[in-house]
């Protein structure tokens, strides 16, 4: 009998729009607020059986709105199953309603010529007493929904529900009257975007990837098939590791991550502040930074776990007047086995990602953006493919945050240009054979020196390791340095497709980035003839909407309609060539904020 009542209320609850054309044959009557008027406020729930509990819930209610609100404001309205058995309770201000047991048509009529519902019994979403009030709350919640009419529950329990209650109660009770922000990408600024903005909109962020999973297999014994030539192709790492995106062109290989985390799942884990650039058009995020400061793991307390070679090189460097310094980590370094699996998804969790930030936050996978409807200035909704499904989304908010890569695609379906200005970050490891130096089971980039539009660190090249032949050593026998270039903006993406080749300055400074390697590499005791290059790569792309002096206060291109923003490194204004996780979860918090107190303040 519940579940046959269940499916009337489902039914009523879909007419409770068409409450308007109802209402002229006279099956309700349909009214919505007007300024001026008295505030209409129905308290559902009470049934006026002589519950002390209830009726002392109900009375102060009552008595504690007619005290907020003048007489003239509001008229309160209580509905109960015996009017005379509990009228002696109320003041002659509080109307009451009486309703029968077969309440789906009462509901109706009371709910469509109210402006706002209280549900006002303890026992809500729960089936304590009997499914039947929880359907009878459901259904007075749904009709409001439809009929874009606020429902508060005031003092309310919810406990488990199960089967078709629970379906019911989902579907009927499901938005919030908050607003609603749709972010694209579960990276470093879409996650720090939706955990900001969490607690003042409904967040749904879409991610075209899966859950991440790190590299399961063990390194050792993939290590044995590099001989059989199995490994000839780059992009085959996404068989093993699928949220490892790669582009291969002929100059390089872009590396990008697709997954819940994004791209900070399979980084290095480094908090380097990199915000020059931005500086110099203005932008000051040293309030975000502190604040970043404050609220991650973020530390420099790995010294103790370094090895042998890993000091040996940093002495070296000294020595050199390369001023080397320990890298700032996202780690618990307590945590961390030193497996040198940073770069192919911590197996530990010692190194930190954004998922944590995502942690009781709505997170759609396998949702691929296609484009946005954008019309009179604004964003409306949000085109998606999950498998065969086309999905759209519609929100208040929309926030494009799916990287240096995926962004400019997506801005580009939805009618907004981005420049030909891409930067990459390129990267390129020098390597000598060294016996049992185990660099392959340390810390990845465990310091850094600083030069000239470039850095060097070390660090364990794993994709030059399983397919460039020229890294044919042994796993525990080889001693690598990384260069990571700060490139000229000059490039594009199309389709995914990366369109950059590096310029003369790009190779000018590359090879003395590999000249600074070779002599390191020499003092820690390489001989010249042995020294090896890795495939230039690079997983640091941004810059085709670059943020202006215009744009320092807001972070906000004129580009985009007022609703709609991008929120990862396709704002920076130059290529970095350093670490930029922490720098755009800075920018994001910026933005997040200025959303918060546009929408405060009614713009």
């Amino acid at each position: 009998m519940d579940r046959l009542l269940s499916y009337i209320v489902r039914v009523v609850v879909w007419l409770s729009k068409f409450a308007k054309p109802l209402s002229r044959v006279r099956l309700c009557r349909y009214e919505a607020y007007t300024k001026g008027q008295p505030l209409k406020i129905l308290l559902v729930g009470y049934n006026g059986a002589r519950n002390t509990g209830a009726d002392a819930r109900v009375v102060a209610l009552t008595q504690q709105l007619q005290q907020a609100l003048e007489a003239e404001k509001a008229e309160l309205t209580v509905m109960t199953l015996d009017k005379e058995n509990v009228a002696g309770y109320f003041s002659r201000q509080v109307h009451l309603l009486p309703f029968t047991t077969f309440f789906v048509f009462s509901l109706l009529r009371a709910c469509s010529r109210h402006h706002v519902a209280i549900l006002c019994e303890g026992s809500t979403l729960t089936p304590t007493f009997a499914d039947a009030l929880c359907v009878f709350f459901c259904e007075a919640a749904g009709i409001m929904r439809r009929q874009g009419k606020p429902c508060i529950a005031y003092g309310s329990e919810v406990g488990r529900l199960d089967g078709w209650l629970a379906r019911l109660s989902s579907d009927l009770c499901r938005d919030t009257y908050l607003k609603k922000a749709i972010i694209i990408g579960s990276g470093a600024g879409g996650a720090m975007a939706a955990r900001m903005l969490s607690g003042n909109f409904e967040v749904t962020v879409l991610e075209a990837g899966k859950a991440f999973r790190p590299l399961a297999l063990p390194l050792e014994k993939l290590a044995k098939f590099r001989k059989t030539g199995l490994y000839f192709d780059e992009r085959l790492i996404q068989l093993l590791l699928p949220a490892m995106r790669i582009d291969r062109q002929e100059e390089m290989v872009m590396v990008y991550g697709r997954g819940v985390g994004g791209t900070t799942t399979l980084a290095t884990g480094n908090a380097v502040r990199a915000d020059e650039g931005l500086k110099k058009i203005g932008i000051n995020l040293d309030e975000e930074f502190n604040e970043l400061y404050g609220e991650l793991p973020i530390t420099t307390d790995h010294q103790r776990f370094w090895s042998p070679i890993t000091k040996k090189t940093f002495q070296v460097m000294q020595e050199m007047g390369m001023d080397p310094q320990p890298m700032p980590k996202l780690l618990r370094p307590g945590n961390c086995k030193l497996c040198g699996h940073c770069s192919i998804g911590c197996p530990t969790r010692a190194k930190w990602d954004t998922r944590e930030l995502l942690e009781g936050i709505n997170v759609v996978t396998g949702c691929k953006v296609t484009r946005i409807d954008i019309g009179d200035r604004k964003a409306q909704r949000v085109h998606a493919t999950k498998g065969f499904q086309h999905l759209t989304f519609e929100a208040d908010i929309i926030i494009v945050a799916a990287g240096g890569y995926g962004t400019p695609d997506i801005l580009r379906a939805s009618g907004i240009d981005c420049q030909p200005r891409l930067f990459v970050d390129p990267v390129l490891c020098v390597a000598a054979p060294m016996e049992k130096v185990r660099q392959h089971r340390q810390l990845l980039m465990p310091f850094v020196s600083m030069r000239d539009k470039y850095i060097i660190s070390p660090y364990m090249d794993w994709l030059s390791f399983f397919f460039n032949r020229s890294w044919r050593k042994p796993m525990d026998g080889m001693a690598s340095l990384m260069i990571k270039l700060a490139d000229v903006e000059q490039g594009d993406v199309h389709h995914n497709k990366m369109q950059k080749v590096l310029t003369p300055l790009d190779h000018q400074r590359l090879e003395q980035g590999v000249a600074d390697c070779r002599e390191i590499l020499r003092r820690l005791g390489a001989k010249e003839q042995d020294i090896f290059l890795g495939t230039l790569n690079a997983g640091h792309p941004g810059g085709m909407l670059p943020l202006t002096p215009a744009e320092a206060e807001t972070l906000h291109s004129p580009l985009l309609p007022d609703n709609l923003y991008v929120c990862d490194a396709t704002l920076l204004p130059q290529s970095l060539g350093l670490p930029p996780i922490l720098t755009i979860m800075a920018m994001a918090k910026r933005i997040a904020k200025n959303i918060i107190s546009d929408t405060e303040s009614g713009q």
